[in-house]
């Protein structure tokens, strides 16, 4: 039977890697003790009665508010531009601002936030 024999640098560095390896580990879980550790902030939520008027909040140019009037109606951009007389790439910019400024990443995002702030009202028939 033929014993293999083991290079005793590469055992060092295989060592050498393991502690920085369990060294790492503990500065990690140092960081995460010191940060458990401090104390939470606690946040009330806002009633919606408080909050702000529309005006002081969003500010919206008048073919911005047209082409939200127009998203809440679920147009596309082809139908927003037909509507309104303008490119699609124009209707494209529009939107990219809505968006922007209600702090939305969609288009339903958008219009149930200008719902929420009083921005668009709910038609009756």
């Amino acid at each position: 039977m033929q014993q293999t024999a083991y290079d005793p640098e590469e055992i060092e560095c295989v060592i050498s890697s393991l502690q920085r390896a369990i060294e790492s580990q503990q500065q990690a879980i140092d960081a995460l003790q010191r940060l458990w550790a401090r104390p939470r902030v606690e946040y009330e939520p806002v009633p919606l009665s408080a909050t702000p008027a529309q005006s002081d909040v969003f500010t919206f140019t008048r073919r911005q508010a047209q082409v939200l009037d127009l998203l809440a109606d679920g147009a596309t951009n082809r139908r927003i531009g037909k509507v309104l007389g303008i490119k699609e790439q124009t209707v494209k910019a529009h939107v990219h601002a809505v968006l922007s400024k209600l702090g939305a990443s969609h288009r339903t995002e958008a219009v149930s936030i200008a719902y929420k702030w009083g921005l668009l009202r709910a038609e009756t028939a």
